[in-house]
């Protein structure tokens, strides 16, 4: 852990996760960062009671089991660069052919109809949970390969 200033604080595993955290009136502020992954880190988020706490006790240890550049679709990186690597169609019908860059911008999950919504700036693509490409998402799609 390290204490840089008072009301602030960051502890993680060196080179590959790192949980900024910051006094604020209203609770912790607490970004979680991946130094050297591509795109952006996510935005800070509040935390404000012990489910929140919970939560990112969660998030975290889901996220540290993902090897570092594997693409997973709960943790697509804002402006990252992802590249098909196996030919699918989505739920509604779009082909999406290997070698296909996309540049990730939000993703949206309705859970009641179990539906993901990946918004790219050049394509959404729409996936069902019991798709093969989203059960299988790793196998579909990769961290592109910087041109």
């Amino acid at each position: 852990m390290d204490l840089p200033q008072p009301g602030r604080a960051s502890v993680g595993a060196r080179g590959r996760l790192t949980v900024r955290l910051e006094d604020a009136s209203d609770g912790v502020r607490v970004q979680l960062c991946e130094p050297g992954q591509p795109g952006d880190d996510d935005p800070p988020c509040l935390l404000r009671a012990g489910y929140d706490v919970s939560n990112l006790l969660h998030t975290l240890s889901w996220r540290a089991a993902i090897p570092p550049g594997t693409a997973f679709n709960y943790a697509l990186r804002r402006n990252a660069v992802y590249e098909v690597v196996r030919d699918f169609t989505d739920h509604y019908g779009t082909n999406f052919a290997a070698g296909t860059r996309l540049t990730f911008v939000q993703r949206n999950y309705l859970p009641y109809h179990g539906g993901h919504t990946l918004q790219f700036r050049e394509a959404a693509v729409y996936l069902q949970d019991d798709d093969d490409t989203c059960r299988n998402f790793a196998q579909y799609f990769a961290v592109a390969a910087r041109q």
